[in-house]
């Protein structure tokens, strides 16, 4: 808690700064923006215009700069702006740097900060407000991912399987039409069989009818043994014949275990599942 607090304080810190470190300079052709950074790289691009005024607020690289357009922060390119200004920035920088060492001398609140501050180099000041972004964006995904994790773990818990997936393939060169299926065994016994009963439809929701075998409705069965807590996965290949299949519509599933005993996972509760599925997936890649 000491250390988050701190990181915190550095932060709060860091973005005054921005508000009294600022260099302007403008733009010396039409480019981009930079924002979107996922650790790897930028995904968002805005354009502007040759001359666009901008004020840097920060260096993160010898090619990067951060700036101000709008009352926004972004990343441009070293090229797509005049040079000339940063060693001003770095007089500012440096000027602000020793104010806050003077400010924070008789503030026990702000004592590791200094602590801190006064160790990094001016680098690692300008890198920061980037790490920031970065940190803020891992925190928000493993925050979604355990949201999403306890939604998957309840639904677990409810039945004696969950479906990780259950679909078609594209259709084949002769209109054969693969069933592909992952399931995890949630409950307490081993499965000797497992039977998935459930028809193909075409891109219309119309229920799609195998042109050789003439049947639409299949049950094909899978064979275990699969212990509790295994996944196992199963290809049924050319289930159907038709070259208009494009989704599968479960209608039961059937568990017979090792001791012969039997349980049906009905329609309503595979329509649970995949809804928490998708749901979980919604979450994740928000």
């Amino acid at each position: 808690m000491k250390k988050f607090l701190s990181f915190l304080l550095c932060f709060f810190l860091f973005s005054v700064s921005f508000s009294q470190v600022k260099v302007s300079t403008y733009t010396i052709k039409d480019c981009n923006l930079l924002s979107g950074y996922n650790g790897k790289s930028f995904t968002e691009f805005t354009p502007i215009k040759e001359k666009t005024p901008l004020e840097i607020v920060g260096k993160w690289s010898t090619a990067i700069y951060t700036v101000l357009h709008n009352e926004c922060v972004y990343q441009i390119y070293s090229g797509n702006i005049v040079p000339n200004d940063w060693a001003l920035f770095d007089r500012k920088m440096q000027e602000y740097v020793d104010s806050v060492k003077t400010a924070v001398k008789d503030s026990i609140q702000k004592a590791e900060f200094r602590k801190k501050y006064v160790k990094d180099s001016i680098q690692k000041a300008r890198d920061l407000a980037v790490e920031i972004a970065h940190l803020a964006f891992v925190a928000k995904k493993d925050s979604l991912k355990n949201i999403a994790d306890n939604l998957i773990k309840g639904i677990k818990s409810k039945y004696p399987i969950y479906v990780e997936y259950i679909s078609t393939s594209y259709p084949n060169s002769a209109g054969g039409v693969d069933l592909n299926v992952s399931i995890e065994n949630t409950g307490k016994k081993a499965i000797k069989y497992i039977t998935f009963t459930g028809y193909p439809i075409n891109a219309v929701n119309d229920k799609c009818t195998c042109e050789i075998r003439r049947y639409s409705t299949a049950s094909p069965r899978g064979v275990g043994p699969v212990a509790p807590g295994e996944t196992a996965s199963y290809c049924f290949e050319n289930l159907w014949y038709n070259s208009t299949i494009v989704e599968y519509v479960p209608v039961s599933i059937r568990i017979q275990y090792m001791d012969n005993t039997f349980k049906s996972v009905p329609q309503s509760a595979l329509k649970e599942m995949k809804r928490i599925r998708l749901k979980a997936d919604e979450i994740v890649n928000n």
